[in-house]
């Protein structure tokens, strides 16, 4: 069978690829990554980076490489085949690498090479890899006699099911859910591009009225906007009681997931010689224990508190006497939030959408890449797995100035995207006739000038998980063995679950939605912008967890300055850019509510790490709801249903990498705020900053910590003052 899961290089060939070729690609990388142990640890030399931990790393790349097509592809595309092959073969990846971890052979002969005279000759890169190595072998508990080593292993391999299978529930609850309205009064305040899509959708499934989902293009703005009290509840309701015992379908329920999580968790810890799991994931992180990292969202919440109070009161307040509503219930929090921020700042998220079409925003977004780091942005047609998706090449500015003339854009047929010239103001509706396809044709640029490439799959739809996020499909390395083009470039994945187009007329994005794109942009240049291609240490490899926020929310600064926002705007209709004033009542509410939102934040940072760092953790494990409660005592000020399972769906600590780890995003944030008053000081788009943060940070990989790398950067040691500014709490 010819597996297109089994390419030798290069990009993945989508369009081939079916549920059936996953189990024989996966035991043939599996078979050839064991081989490649087996004759490592059998050289009868001395240890050398050539002749450890480069075919190994070669081995082990072809088979991430591979399986990393397959979790992609059943995160964006799902389908019932494609979920019970990925299911399938999860269990025998990682005891794979549970095997390599404890295989003490492999240890010794790693721990040699760190110990010989050999070490100290060796690169920077090379002996920080090493040293990861190691410590990552501790973690996997090469150190524990046998029958701990066994059980060590099965508890890898257990939380790893339990996780994908957590994921599934929360997306098949999602999915599964919808609410048909057959009175149109009901509908009262929403947009006419979510009314349209509602309609489109009953349609689709031969319904007569609106079909509403939980979907975010969906949910959020029924919450925000819909006058109707009933449907917001209803579908709050919903909403919140996915994956639970309260949901559609209990059978779906995580509970149980989460109680044997926590469970395993603990024990893991407790046989590496770990108090809890949260210190064994502090590990690896910028933070030095548990105790620093509580301290920290402590101290915060107290700074962030009054300034919750005084956004709850005057919410209420103006929810009782103007809006008629005498209890602020959950349901009601969005839409009044909606109404308070248009009585104060005169605006609503929906007339600022209508100048973000996604055209426009791709272009502003790529010009502030293109200005801060030399680099050109090229589309170029690629094999994709869905028809919305879309491919570009990322090249060296001085590499490709023969490419600058070229339009940016292929549109599809359909025609989604803004021509080249629209949307300066000259008043001209908007032209749906895309431009000239690339003139480039297949081959893109050459080897020499790319940097690197990245797929963009912006909107949401059935079948494919919530969110947004990041993820690498090829690392930057030296191919030993492949004499033309022996540099293989970085490869990553772009995912959004944004508003599709409605009516033959462009996607339009909200400003959180730009803010968004531009975060998770931010995640891709850190993998594509490495300049180191060592194995271990290469672009986001390594990397410090609670630092690695830092690129995507120094991004999304650039999203609140002028200069950009102008350039990136376009009226839907008109083509005119955003009016000045309006975009000044955007930056006046950019502060609204500040206080709520870094408080609930600061709420799911503690949730988790009490969550996991606190014994006896079988206890807790049976009592999650009752942590989440206690912590919502002492530090939230939002009201909360009495159904709310929240914790059922928190993806990030049960089925992603944030387990005692949330508090990232907020740790991360101090960094980036502080990194970005640099841009502040020198000018928004300083080339010359940009250089700078390309070669100190972004460039780096983790070769030195990320402390090291931000004070490389910044000239000094990370201060919390541009942080509580950009927060508005000062």
């Amino acid at each position: 069978m010819n597996n297109p899961l089994l390419v030798p290089s290069g990009l993945p060939r989508f369009s081939d690829i079916r549920s059936e070729h996953v189990a024989p690609a996966l035991a043939q990388r599996l078979q050839e990554a064991r081989e490649a142990v087996e004759r490592v640890v059998a050289c009868n030399e001395a240890p050398t980076w050539e002749n450890l931990a480069a075919p190994l790393a070669e081995s082990f790349d072809r088979l991430d490489q591979m399986w990393g097509a397959v979790s992609h592809l059943n995160a964006v595309v799902s389908t019932p085949e494609l979920r019970d092959a990925y299911n399938t073969g999860l269990p025998l990846l990682t005891a794979f690498h549970s095997e390599v971890s404890q295989d003490a052979r492999l240890f010794a002969r790693y721990r040699a090479l760190r110990d010989g005279a050999l070490f100290a000759t060796l690169p920077e890169a090379q002996q920080k890899a090493i040293d990861n190595a190691l410590r990552d072998f501790h973690l996997g508990g090469v150190d524990l006699p046998e029958p701990q080593r066994a059980r060590f292993k099965a508890l890898q391999e257990e939380k790893a099911q339990l996780s994908a299978t957590f994921d599934d529930h929360l997306l098949d609850a999602t999915q599964d859910f919808s609410l048909l309205v057959t009175d149109e009064k009901e509908l009262a305040g929403l947009p006419p591009d979510v009314v349209a899509e509602a309609r489109a959708q009953a349609v689709k499934n031969g319904q007569t009225g609106w079909r509403l989902t939980l979907l975010a293009p969906c949910y959020r703005p029924v919450m925000q906007y819909a006058e109707h009290r009933p449907l917001r509840a209803a579908l709050h309701r919903a909403y919140a009681t996915r994956a639970s015992e309260l949901g559609v379908d209990p059978a779906r329920d995580n509970a149980a997931l989460i109680r044997r999580l926590l469970t395993l968790r603990a024990e893991q810890a407790e046989l590496l010689g770990y108090p809890h799991y949260g210190a064994v994931s502090l590990v690896p992180k910028m933070a030095d224990n548990v105790d620093e990292v509580l301290t920290f969202l402590g101290d915060l919440a107290k700074r962030v508190r009054p300034f919750a109070e005084r956004d709850l009161a005057t919410l209420r307040t103006f929810a009782r006497e103007t809006l008629g509503l005498d209890e602020l219930m959950p349901w009601d929090v969005a839409f009044a939030s909606e109404k308070l921020k248009q009585r104060d700042y005169a605006f609503s998220d929906q007339e600022v959408r209508a100048y973000f079409q996604e055209e426009k925003v791709l272009r502003g977004l790529f010009r502030v890449i293109e200005t801060l780091f030399g680099l050109t942005v090229c589309a170029t047609p690629k094999e994709t797995w869905h028809s919305d998706v879309r491919h570009f090449e990322l090249c060296d500015e001085v590499k490709a100035v023969s490419l600058q003339a070229q339009p940016l854009f292929t549109l599809s047929p359909r025609g989604r995207g803004c021509p080249e010239g629209a949307g300066e103001g000259d008043g001209q509706p908007f032209d749906p006739s895309p431009p000239a396809p690339l003139p480039q044709g297949e081959g893109g640029v050459n080897n020499d000038e790319l940097v690197g490439r990245f797929y963009l799959d912006l909107y949401a739809r059935e079948k494919k998980q919530g969110g947004a996020w990041m993820d690498g499909a090829l690392p930057l390395r030296v191919i030993r063995d492949q004499i033309q083009n022996p540099i293989q470039k970085p490869v990553v994945y772009l995912t959004c679950n944004f508003p599709a187009p409605v009516d033959g007329k462009p996607a339009t994005f909200t400003h959180d939605d730009v803010l968004t794109l531009f975060h998770e942009f931010g995640h891709g240049l850190h993998q594509l912008l490495t300049r180191e291609p060592t194995p271990g240490v290469s672009g986001l490899e390594g990397f410090e967890w609670d630092a690695v926020e830092l690129p995507s929310q120094l991004m999304e600064n650039f999203c609140w300055e002028w200069e950009v926002v102008e350039a990136m705007s376009g009226h839907v209709e008109t083509g005119a850019p955003l009016p000045r004033a309006l975009f000044d009542k955007m930056l006046a509410a950019r502060h609204f509510q500040a206080g709520l939102t870094l408080l609930r934040q600061i709420e799911f940072g503690l949730f988790d790490m009490r969550l996991h760092a606190t014994q006896p953790a079988p206890n807790l494990a049976h009592n999650a709801r009752a942590v989440l409660n206690e912590v919502r005592r002492e530090v939230a000020v939002l009201p909360y249903a009495d159904y709310d399972r929240f914790e059922n769906s928190f993806g990030h600590i049960f089925a992603g990498g944030y387990a005692a780890g949330y508090y990232s995003y907020l740790w991360a944030e101090v960094l980036s705020s502080d990194a970005y008053s640099l841009f502040e000081e020198a000018g928004t788009l300083s080339a010359a900053v940009g250089r700078r943060l390309r070669d100190e940070i972004l460039g780096r990989g983790s070769v030195r910590n990320a402390l090291q790398s931000f004070i490389a950067f910044r000239g000094r040691p990370p201060q919390m003052d541009a942080f509580l500014r950009h927060n508005g709490i000062i």
